[in-house]
C-alpha cells in the first residue's frame, strides 16, 4: 500500500476535514515507530533507515505489507477521532489498531530473527 492509497482509502471510509499534509505526518509517525520497534529489532532487517514521508512520497510503499495494511486505516481513523474529540470512537479505533499491529508484529517475528542481546550479570 502506498502513502496515497492509504490516504484515499481513509477519505473514502471516513470523510474528514483534515488535509493531506497532516495525514502524511500521521503515516510518518506510525511508520517511524514501526521502523524503530519492529524492523530495527531484527538482525535480518531489510531496511537500514527511515525518512519521514513528504508530499513527494505519495507513491512510496508504506512499511507494513499486505495483508496487514489495515493497521494504517485504524491508526489514521484514531487520529481523526482523537483530533475531533470523539473519545469513544478513538478508543475503539485504538483497540482495532493495537490488535492489527500485534498481528503484524507476530507475523514479522515469526519470519525474522530478533537481535540477540548479551546480558552481563554483575553479581
Amino acid at each position: 500500500m502506498t502513502v496515497n492509497e492509504a490516504i484515499e482509502k481513509l477519505d473514502k471510509l471516513r470523510p474528514n476535514q483534515y488535509k493531506t499534509p497532516q495525514k502524511i505526518r500521521w503515516l510518518s509517525d506510525i511508520d517511524g515507530k514501526v521502523f524503530e520497534n519492529v524492523y530495527l529489532t531484527h538482525e535480518d532487517n531489510e531496511l537500514k533507515s527511515f525518512e519521514k514521508y513528504t508530499r513527494d512520497d505519495m507513491s512510496k510503499e508504506l512499511l507494513i505489507p499486505e495483508p496487514y495494511t489495515e493497521v494504517y486505516e485504524h491508526y489514521l481513523s484514531a487520529q481523526i477521532y482523537y483530533n475531533n474529540n470523539e473519545m469513544a470512537r478513538y478508543s475503539n479505533a485504538m483497540v482495532m489498531f493495537n490488535n492489527a499491529l500485534a498481528e503484524f508484529e507476530a507475523w514479522y517475528n515469526r519470519r525474522h530473527k530478533p537481535i540477540s542481546k548479551i546480558i552481563i550479570d554483575n553479581y
